[in-house]
């Protein structure tokens, strides 16, 4: 897909300097100001096909004199059929209007039993079992998670005194579009997995690569546990909202301080 005809639908005053991923149900920045939004079919052709991924890039400013930022409403997966240049599309479109700050947002599932729901957890390790590995998925597991640093990582870290649901860990990023079993949650934990998802980790990647600084963080919307009831997608979606109005804060919090 040619980057030059999408960034030609694109008409802002100045570059964003922010852009924030929001993951399954989370709402954030519904209140900027001065808002030019565009639509994903429109700029990229292809429509998010998950429920909480309304498919939307809105630009704005959160008060007059702030940066302008990026809202992305949403994001392709793998398990949706896409390969990894689609799923990154939005951040090498962003990447070429210069992009400097990356937040990336999703909801997942809590593998560390000291999480509640609705608790926020900086990532600040990975597993990825997303992008093909000629060794194959076991080889990815066996080793340590995938470190990263950041300055907007060591910001957010300043910060875990002062809001106390937000967690730290590392996130498994599994291929899905199914729930985890019983014992592939056991798997994950035993290998320091502290929460799941399907997402996250190849815009992570991306955006390292690419000298974006980025910061990943999971709003945990289940805690596994061998005698818990687990919900689906529905219950997802309104755990997200719940924690949207502290990550709102946060994040708020976390452009001024840098």
């Amino acid at each position: 897909m040619d980057i030059n005809n999408i960034i030609n639908k694109i008409v802002l005053p100045e570059s964003p300097q922010w852009a924030f991923v929001l993951g399954s149900g989370v709402d954030v920045f519904n209140n900027l100001q001065e808002v030019v939004k565009y639509n994903f079919t429109d700029l990229f052709g292809i429509k998010p096909t998950v429920s909480g991924h309304s498919g939307t890039l809105t630009f704005g400013y959160l008060k007059s004199g702030s940066p302008l930022i990026a809202v992305l409403k949403g994001r392709y997966h793998v398990y949706e059929g896409h390969s990894l240049d689609i799923v990154t599309l939005p951040l090498k479109v962003l990447h070429a209007l210069k992009l400097k700050k990356l937040v990336l947002t999703n909801a997942a599932g809590g593998i560390d039993s000291s999480f509640t729901p609705a608790d926020l957890m900086l990532i600040t390790s990975y597993f990825d079992c997303i992008t093909p590995n000629p060794k194959g998925l076991l080889n990815i597991i066996k080793n340590p998670p995938e470190k990263y640093h950041s300055n907007l990582l060591s910001l957010a870290l300043a910060l875990t005194k002062k809001y106390p649901n937000l967690k730290q860990g590392s996130y498994a990023a599994v291929l899905g579009p199914s729930y985890e079993t019983t014992a592939e949650v056991q798997m994950l934990k035993m290998q320091g997995a502290s929460a799941v998802g399907m997402s996250t980790v190849p815009e992570l990647k991306y955006a390292l690569a690419n000298d974006i600084d980025a910061l990943a963080l999971s709003v945990i919307t289940n805690v596994w546990g061998v005698q818990t009831e687990m919900g689906g997608h529905k219950e997802v979606l309104e755990v997200s909202k719940i924690a949207s109005k502290q990550l709102e804060l946060f994040l708020t919090e976390l452009i001024k301080l840098s």
